[in-house]
């Protein structure tokens, strides 16, 4: 019998324990479970954020709250118009911001009966502000949160910060549903405020550090990944109306999952034209801080707006984003080829061989990452300058490329802003010289004559990411180089200054490649190699080694 008790108890425990973190899906158990959207089925999605502003009920509020002073009435008129813009836009899921309770969540959904709604209750206990969640299509599982927390990363980070702290992401949920037979996992989020802020910089870097993991973990498990919601920074890569830049790297690090320098999820944004490219206003500034990141190679972008037209200042300081997507049958990989490859800064020159699986190094500045990607044949080498956010893709023996082309014996690479473009000659040679490794540079040996850490066995025994399928490019192939003598770059023991000038050759050392790889030196003299399958994760491991 006691035990019998106690079992009861640990049951009344844990369903108190569900009520206490205030779920209100399961509130609407009257839904017919499934896809209730009138289109039912279709693999258009209509996606939303918008921050609400203060969406409480004037009962109780925080202190900071507009309606804290028991102004409920005042708080119940700000419901029904941010009801009004969310029955406008329309969207099929929408992340709302600056929520409160599954009431308040009412209100928003009030006329739209099949619309379900869900709160995360978080632990922002300053605010109390939570994150709300309003879906046509019933969700997989309840909606969840995790008590995750990473360091603030004051070695590598830009935002100024030199403490030692760690932060969770106080205001998060994660709600799955599924469009077809695809299970999209939709995160939404709001992050700490105030984007140029030492400490909040960092802060928010931990708390992207957070959510990047999450969405790794879904992303990995096969599911249609979408971010959504105010991250309270700027964007790395597409410039807003207001001409804001970044001191963190918030939106980097959401792209990029792995931290390879592939980008796994896109910002719909780059669909709105810069002039109209913001979510906040006050007074004449302008800057976009609201956003919806989905997976490339889970979605095709058909649209996206952020609709200025619905909100006045009495509403919210926020405008919603709407982003139309269709969600791909299956999962399309080859989309990561041209990830970042937008090829508009002037740190892009780059000099590129084909015909070598590793083998690049650069002519403007140092690659900083590197990632490989299967061309439809051959290989393909996406680098990134340091610092530049923009990249460049290469395929070698395929004519599948993005910024560059190749032809023939040679290949020729478009190099940005100030370079020209040139052809270059074809790539001679034994193939013996190592690539960039005697360059401390770009290695992790300083001393020319040691053993840098081989570009091949990196690759090769980093966890899958990238499949190189069927590898059977000549030596001999094409070089394309930025340099008007177009030397040769993996024929000799050149060290590659970070200016990228080509001094006398180092003291002399055994091949990199055939010295650290024996399983492939007869493959290197017999001027033909196949690789089977090669899986390069975590590119970053062996990028700096180029």
């Amino acid at each position: 019998m006691a035990a019998r008790t106690l079992a009861c108890v640990a049951i009344l425990a844990l369903a108190l324990a569900v009520d206490a973190s205030n779920i209100c899906a399961s509130l609407d158990a009257s839904l017919t479970v499934g896809d209730r959207r009138t289109n039912a089925g279709s693999a258009r999605l209509r996606v939303g954020a918008f921050n609400a502003r203060w969406l409480f009920d004037g009962v109780s509020d925080v202190s900071a709250s507009p309606y804290a002073n028991g102004e409920a009435n005042a708080a119940r008129e700000h419901g029904r118009m941010v009801n009004e813009v969310i029955r406008a836009i329309d969207a099929d899921v929408v992340v709302l911001t600056e929520t409160e309770t599954c009431e308040t969540l009412d209100w928003a959904r009030e006329g739209t009966p099949n619309v379900a709604r869900a709160l995360v209750k978080g632990t922002d206990t300053a605010t109390q502000q939570q994150i709300g969640i309003l879906s046509k299509i019933s969700f997989v599982e309840e909606p969840w949160r995790r008590e995750d927390r990473a360091d603030y990363d004051a070695a590598t980070s830009a935002c100024g910060y030199s403490g030692s702290k760690n932060s969770g992401v106080s205001k998060h949920a994660v709600a799955r549903f599924k469009v077809g037979a695809r299970t999209v996992a939709l995160i939404g989020a709001h992050l700490k405020a105030n984007p140029t802020q030492s400490s909040s910089c960092a802060q928010r870097e931990a708390q992207a550090e957070v959510l990047r993991s999450i969405a790794r973990e879904r992303f990995e498990a096969g599911d249609a990944v979408i971010v959504a919601g105010d991250l309270n920074d700027y964007s790395d890569l597409h410039v807003d109306a207001g001409n804001n830049s970044p001191t963190s790297r918030v939106l980097r690090m959401l792209r990029d999952l792995n931290n390879d320098g592939v980008d796994e999820l896109q910002e719909v944004g780059e669909l709105v034209a810069v002039s109209d490219r913001y979510t906040w206003r006050s007074g004449s500034s302008k800057a976009k801080l609201d956003y919806i990141l989905v997976s490339r190679s889970d979605f095709d972008l058909v649209s996206a707006s952020i609709q200025h037209d619905l909100v006045n200042a009495s509403v919210s300081d926020h405008f919603p984003l709407l982003a139309i997507v269709d969600v791909l049958t299956t999962r399309d990989t080859s989309r990561l080829l041209a990830s970042t490859a937008n090829e508009t800064s002037a740190n892009s020159k780059r000099t590129y061989c084909c015909g070598h699986p590793f083998g690049s190094a650069s002519v403007g500045v140092a690659p900083s990452n590197a990632a490989l990607f299967a061309c439809s044949t051959g290989v393909g080498f996406i680098f990134f300058a340091s610092g530049a956010a923009a990249g460049v893709a290469v395929c070698c023996g395929s004519t599948r490329l993005t910024g560059a082309s190749r032809s023939g014996a040679t290949s020729t690479l478009r190099t940005g802003a100030g370079s020209t473009l040139r052809t270059g000659a074809a790539c001679t040679g034994a193939l013996v010289a190592s690539v960039g490794a005697a360059n401390p540079a770009l290695s992790s040996s300083a001393d020319p004559g040691g053993a840098a850490p081989p570009i091949a066995l990196n690759a090769a025994r980093s966890a899958s990411r990238v499949e190189l399928s069927a590898l059977t490019s000549s030596w001999s192939s094409s070089c394309r180089s930025l340099r008007s003598d177009a030397t040769p770059i993996i024929s000799s023991n050149s060290r590659i200054e970070s200016s990228g000038v080509t001094t006398s050759p180092a003291r002399s050392r055994a091949p990199l490649l055939t010295r650290a790889v024996p399983a492939l030196r007869s493959a290197i003299l017999a001027s033909q190699i196949s690789i089977a399958r090669v899986f390069a994760a975590r590119a970053s491991s062996f990028a700096s080694n180029i």
